[in-house]
């Protein structure tokens, strides 16, 4: 006997980016989906009545924060915002190499 194989995509939670200019409504936006929790990297989530986690200090607490929310219930979690999480990432890399800026680790360095 000959069986059809099935193939079936693999399903994965869907990521979304919301971009936009500076107070045109993302935070809100993201906040107003029901049962979010949200990982509030700069100030202007607080005025939102939904569930979020303290700002992180830095980018290892913003780590252990996205780890965390591996094991809560909440099954949307929103990162406000991505810039400000990239600051954070930057801070953590230019401390740990001894530097100021990016551009003090030359071309091709800082990224490795």
């Amino acid at each position: 006997m000959q069986f059809e194989i099935i193939s079936k995509p693999v399903w994965s939670p869907p990521r979304l980016l919301i971009y936009g200019p500076p107070k045109c409504g993302k935070t809100t936006l993201a906040a107003s989906i029901p049962g979010s929790l949200m990982i509030q990297i700069e100030d202007g989530a607080d005025a939102h009545g939904n569930d979020k986690l303290p700002q992180p200090t830095d980018f290892d607490n913003l780590i252990e924060q996205i780890e965390f929310c591996k094991t809560v219930e909440h099954r949307i979690v929103v990162l406000d915002s991505i810039t400000e999480a990239g600051k954070l990432a930057e801070q953590k890399v230019l401390t740990e190499g001894g530097k100021s800026t990016l551009a003090d680790f030359g071309f091709g360095k800082c990224y490795q």
